[in-house]
Order: structure tokens, then sequence, then C-alpha cells
């Protein structure tokens, strides 16, 4: 997952957090190494993921992204991509796009079980 996400930043061209996470995700020093997880699929397309429902809205120099992905792999991450569908983008792969999130802070994004230690789950907090 970081690969890949190292990759698309290096491709792209991001703005100052793009950059500053690439510097992270590539980083050979452990104090300042970040991974990356990827947040694509949604219950309704599984891995049709032209059929996202989840939505982009402009916030000032920002985005905001509205819904529920079903799976995240590497939810321990620094950051993760997210595929969205911005506001009045078309349906189908076409109108998607790919977004930077970066983890909230003091979030452990866990949830505990009954009768196991709290494990790693794509149930995080709205």
């Amino acid at each position: 997952m970081t690969d890949g996400a190292a990759r698309v930043l290096a491709d792209c061209e991001g703005g100052p957090a793009a950059q500053d996470a690439l510097r992270h995700l590539i980083s050979r020093d452990r104090a300042s190494a970040w991974t990356s997880g990827q947040w694509m699929t949604e219950r309704q397309g599984g891995s049709d993921v032209g059929l996202n429902a989840v939505v982009a809205k402009r916030d000032g120099d920002h985005w905001r992204l509205f819904g529920q992905k079903f799976f995240c792999s590497n939810v321990g991450c620094e950051i993760a991509l997210a595929l969205a569908r911005p506001e009045q983008a078309p349906p189908g792969t076409r109108g998607l796009a790919l977004f930077l999130v970066p983890r909230p802070a003091r979030s452990r994004w866990t949830v505990p079980l009954p009768n196991w230690w709290a494990r790693p789950s794509a149930d995080l907090p709205r």
C-alpha cells in the first residue's frame, strides 16, 4: 500500500500536503516514516468501484468526503488514499477522484470486540 501511494504522489502534481506525505512515505528514518492505506471499496459496489457513492465536496481550499467505505487496507496508517466522487461528477469510474486523507490526531482507528483485544478495523469514527 505504501509503495503504491508513494508512486501516485510522486506522479501527481499535489500540493504541499501531498509532497509532505511523499517525503514521509519514502523516508528510511523509522522516526519519521509513514505508511499508507487505501479506502476504495464500498458496500454497494464491492469490486465495482464505479458504483462508489462517497461524495467529495469543496470546503475552501480543501475537500470533505461524505459517506462510508466498506474496507480499508492498512487501517493503522498515517495517511490513506480514498476514492470519492466530486459533486457534479459523472457516474462510473470516470467521475471518481483520488483524495489524500490524513489520519486524525490521537485517533487509534480501532473497534473493541467482545472477548478479543481491540483489533484494527475499517469501522472508523465519523
